[in-house]
């Protein structure tokens, strides 16, 4: 007899900032949001983790020159292919689209019903060859 246990899982995602170094004069607010994909295998390792997407947005609101750091590497794959597919407000001055730099997204893989707490320590950029 084979048992499987079923998993609950969420990616809790915590809203988006622009860097402070930026003169933003607005949040970037999704049109399109971010919406990854818990991986698999992490799920199935009980593994849990949190990532940062930094990112720039275009005149279109459509994302370039993404980098990722998790805590776990298994969750980089998935958290940049999200943003990548995401779609922003872009930054407004005087009405006119204008690019929009070092903005910062927010993401938490989670297993409902856990309470571990996750490890920031192992904190850290992705290898870009991060397969999940």
């Amino acid at each position: 007899m084979i048992r499987v246990a079923l998993l609950t899982m969420s990616v809790v995602v915590f809203g988006v900032t622009a860097d402070a170094q930026s003169d933003a004069d607005e949040d970037a607010v999704p049109i399109v949001p971010p919406v990854p994909t818990y991986p698999p295998m992490a799920a199935m390792l009980g593994l849990e983790g949190y990532c940062e997407v930094r990112f720039s947005v275009d005149e279109n609101g459509y994302t370039f020159s993404l980098t990722t750091s998790c805590t776990q590497p298994i969750f980089c794959y998935q958290s940049k292919k999200a943003v990548s597919l995401a779609q922003f407000e872009p930054k407004r001055i005087g009405g006119r689209a204008l690019p929009r730099f070092n903005v910062v997204y927010p993401l938490e893989y989670r297993l409902e019903g856990e309470v571990s707490e996750i490890n920031m320590s192992s904190f850290g950029p992705c290898d870009e060859n991060s397969v999940s």
